[in-house]
């Protein structure tokens, strides 16, 4: 009712601006005028809370209590990376690809804050899941074995060096060489 919105900004008021005693008094007198205009009998010491509640006709309206816990959660926003991933207190948590590179808004409950609402303009708010790095998944993934670091058993420029030796002294083995055969005629002659 309006003599309780009154009351209420008059308390306010009150509590907000002590040292204004006299503002406070011209307040309730204002509040008499008003009541006296509206030709409510309101008597010289004032109405009790519980007279004024008493007083009511109209029914009381209850909130849904989704809107209600939605007036205490904290709001933040994020930016998605390239993962498709936000960082909210040390952790990675997933969302949708549809969102890279945009920021988000993420509700949360301050006392589970493991539990995060993502919401986006033009899209339907969901949960989002922490990213969880299943057993077969390694942050280093191993590399194949032709691309690994292997001990060298030896040098290829030696095995190349020693291979054209070979080959060389096989051509030596088979030229014909006279050494052998002397003027004298030798022993063979």
């Amino acid at each position: 009712s309006i003599v309780g919105i009154i009351a209420w900004w008059s308390v306010t008021f009150l509590l907000f601006n002590t040292r204004l005693i006299s503002g406070l008094n011209m307040i309730l007198s204002s509040n008499r005028m008003k009541l006296k205009i509206a030709s409510i009998c309101v008597p010289p010491e004032g109405i009790t809370p519980l007279q004024e509640w008493n007083r009511d006709q109209r029914a009381l309206i209850f909130l849904d209590a989704t809107v209600v816990a939605e007036a205490f959660l904290h709001h933040e926003t994020r930016l998605v990376d390239k993962g498709a991933c936000i960082s909210f207190q040390g952790r990675k948590y997933e969302t949708k690809p549809s969102l890279i590179g945009f920021q988000v808004e993420i509700t949360y409950d301050p006392t589970s804050p493991e539990t995060i609402t993502v919401n986006y303009p033009g899209m339907e708010p969901f949960p989002a899941k922490p990213v969880k790095i299943g057993a077969f998944c390694d942050k280093n993934p191993t590399l194949p074995v032709s691309m690994q670091e292997a001990e060298a058993e030896c040098s290829r420029m030696l095995v190349a060096l020693e291979k054209k030796r070979e080959q060389s002294r096989s051509r030596m083995a088979d030229a014909i060489s006279f050494g052998q055969f002397r003027k004298d005629g030798g022993s063979r002659v």
